[in-house]
């Protein structure tokens, strides 16, 4: 009776964390906007869902302290180091905050990373490998659902369109008026899915008609991250399969041969069979009201069509120097470093930023200017998306100013909005975790990633995500990556504890 008690009060305290979990994943995809008056005022109304979304981090935190401070009476929190330096980087973003008193809604996005953490330290303080596993397959199963559904609407738009997936129209759709995941968003969970079920595969702990959905499962999402066309998905996914053929354990030639053959050249061949097939589609079932364009451009290989993003391939008859080609390729990511970096550490853009700007229609005056440099503490939450807004009346209404909405790198992210010290606090949560993983991998021995599938994918999905703050925010603010990482890092820092490294 007393084992049975005992059970049952586990089984309460580990759904207590899944329902929490789930809270976190509801929140997404909303934003500090509805904490604003000012756009509450108007927007109200038609935003009630969204604003009981966006609210669920306060409730979560406030349950989160009670429970350590009264309950557990835990006054002294023993935070692990990651956790402390997250906290820091919070903290400095809400001394940046006070420091201009300017939108100080923006405090949000604070309250979900310290509600998260104190999330994840809760789950440390049990004490549980098996609700740290739980935790990390949960999240990677929520990504998977988003995923599906999203991917779904994706392809139902744009099968009797002639526009490339990367062009879908779903990409424009609002839910709820949020727009649905992009690309690059839809690719980024493709990923993380791929790498829990590729090593679930490369373990061999599974009877042969498991291991044959993690085969079909696999070849699917890699196929569907090539359709999408993410540059930095696909990128990451290269680095990501050479890591996979360097620090897995393969048992034969045969075996690397069949690896390669299932999880690259046939996502491959379905790249190019999935516009085509598409054409015949439209030819027998496709209507004028269905079928759209697109900018793309065409490569043929016999009478096969491969459709590819007009930026992704270079026009040779353009006579461009080698910085303006990667200035172009970046789709306006450097454009949008140096522009924030010179507000921030200058305060004034440069005379050529000026000449670009006005190239492009947009007035230097308009975009926003503070009286003061705030280089120790920086500018607050989200202070890049409010430096880069320029918003003019002939553009798409997804076009927030010339460089983007945000300013699609961590560190950066990390600089602007939260300082010097933001950024160091940043740069050292990136360092531990990676030093972590290095030590694990190469202590005493070469460790054999087969062995532990819930290892090797969170390894090889923070790999991924460190290197995706270099190309996006990623987990430098709350969202998707943030809730990975996190749930991915607890699994190699157990890990690293019981080594006694």
């Amino acid at each position: 009776m007393i084992n049975l008690l005992s059970y049952f009060k586990k089984y309460l305290i580990h759904t207590k964390f899944f329902v929490i979990l789930f809270l976190f994943w509801v929140s997404l995809n909303t934003g500090s906007k509805y904490l604003d008056l000012e756009f509450l005022k108007y927007n109200f109304s038609e935003n009630k869902l969204n604003f009981i979304r966006s609210f669920l981090p306060y409730l979560v935190l406030i349950y989160l302290i009670i429970d350590l401070v009264v309950l557990r009476k835990k006054i002294s929190l023993n935070f692990d180091s990651v956790f402390k330096l997250f906290l820091a980087y919070g903290l400095f973003q809400i001394l940046g905050l006070i420091y201009y008193k300017q939108n100080l809604y923006e405090h949000y996005w604070v309250i979900c990373l310290s509600s998260l953490i104190f999330y994840y330290h809760l789950i440390v303080q049990e004490k549980s490998e098996e609700l740290i596993r739980c935790v990390f397959l949960l999240n990677v199963f929520l990504a998977f659902v988003v995923f599906t559904i999203f991917i779904f609407i994706t392809f139902k738009e744009n099968i009797f369109s002639s526009n490339l997936l990367y062009h879908s129209n779903a990409f424009v759709m609002l839910y709820q008026n949020e727009s649905l995941p992009r690309s690059s968003g839809l690719s980024r969970m493709g990923l993380i899915i791929f790498l829990l079920f590729n090593a679930l595969y490369l373990s061999k702990n599974y009877p042969t008609k498991l291991n044959l959905l993690f085969i079909i499962v696999n070849v699917l999402i890699i196929s569907i991250i090539l359709l999408l066309q993410s540059r930095g998905a696909i990128l990451a996914f290269i680095i990501i399969f050479i890591l996979i053929n360097i620090l897995y354990k393969f048992e034969s030639i045969k075996f690397r041969l069949k690896y390669l053959i299932f999880f690259l050249f046939i996502p491959c061949l379905v790249f190019i069979i999935y516009p085509n097939s598409k054409i015949l589609l439209i030819d027998k079932f496709g209507n004028d009201e269905k079928i759209t364009l697109s900018p793309k451009k065409d490569i043929r290989i016999k009478n096969l069509e491969v459709g590819l993003r007009e930026d992704l391939i270079s026009n040779l008859e353009i006579d461009s120097t080698l910085k303006n080609k990667i200035y172009t390729y970046s789709n306006n990511r450097l454009n949008a470093w140096e522009y924030l970096l010179h507000m921030f550490f200058k305060n004034q853009i440069s005379e050529n930023m000026k000449k670009k700007l006005n190239s492009s229609n947009y007035d230097p005056m308009n975009f926003l200017k503070k009286n003061s440099r705030n280089l120790i503490t920086g500018h607050g939450p989200q202070a890049d998306r409010h430096f880069l807004h320029n918003k003019i009346s002939n553009v798409s209404e997804t076009v927030q100013g010339p460089f983007g909405a945000h300013a699609s790198n961590g560190y950066i992210y990390s600089l602007i909005c939260s300082g010097v010290l933001g950024f160091i606090s940043f740069s050292m949560i990136n360092i531990i975790i990676l030093f972590k993983i290095f030590k694990i991998l190469f202590h005493k021995k070469l460790l054999i990633l087969n062995d532990d599938p819930m290892l090797s994918s969170s390894i090889l999905i923070i790999v991924f995500l460190l290197f995706r703050t270099l190309i996006e925010n990623s987990f430098s603010v709350f969202g998707v990556d943030l809730l990975i990482l996190i749930s991915a890092y607890l699994i190699v820092n157990h890990k690293y504890k019981e080594m006694n490294i």
